[in-house]
């Protein structure tokens, strides 16, 4: 069932299988070398994500406290973490197909419901794709897999490390520098 979004061109459920299937192919292809790989999946993430709102809602009440340069600094450190995190997990995933199911509207939201189907008896994967209108444009702005919002779970674990290091946003991005090589 296409669902039409009043700014866009494209239809959410045909943005996510579109989307969706250029990162399975690009990123499940063991041909391509990793470094191609993880520039793909980044110039997916400028396509596809808003990511200056993804960063925004897991920093959460951090992103009022942060200078300008920790909110900048941040950002590009959270992208690298979300790169090299997510082209590892699609390493594992050879000969995966992307399946859009269904949608459904939540708040101010559409919920694209989709399954990477595996091959053999492996279980299908759960995605659920939020996607919004920013700049006229379809934007996904969370990404929730087997009922996991990466944007809940990087918010939960980077509140936790800021709260470690006093409250104070670098120990986070001192944290994401490691964790990244940068």
């Amino acid at each position: 069932m296409a669902f039409p979004v009043h700014a866009a061109d494209e239809t959410a459920d045909a943005f996510v299988r579109r989307i969706g299937g250029e990162a399975v192919k690009a990123m499940t292809d063991a041909a391509i070398a990793r470094d191609n790989r993880e520039n793909r999946f980044r110039e997916l993430l400028h396509e596809a994500f808003d990511m200056e709102a993804v960063g925004r809602l897991v920093l959460s009440r951090y992103w009022r406290v942060a200078t300008p340069r920790e909110r900048s600094e941040f950002m590009g450190l959270f992208e690298d973490h979300l790169v090299q995190i997510y082209t590892s997990r699609f390493e594992g995933y050879p000969g995966v197909d992307l399946k859009v199911a269904g949608l459904r509207k939540d708040q101010d939201s559409l919920i694209v419901q989709s399954s990477i189907m595996r091959p053999g008896n492996a279980p299908p994967v759960a995605l659920e794709w939020r996607i919004e209108v920013s700049n006229a444009r379809l934007v996904v702005t969370d990404l929730v897999v087997e009922g996991i919002s990466m944007v809940i779970t990087q918010r939960s674990e980077f509140a936790s490390v800021i709260q470690n290091s006093g409250g104070q946003v670098e120990g986070l991005i001192e944290a994401l520098r490691k964790r990244t090589g940068k």
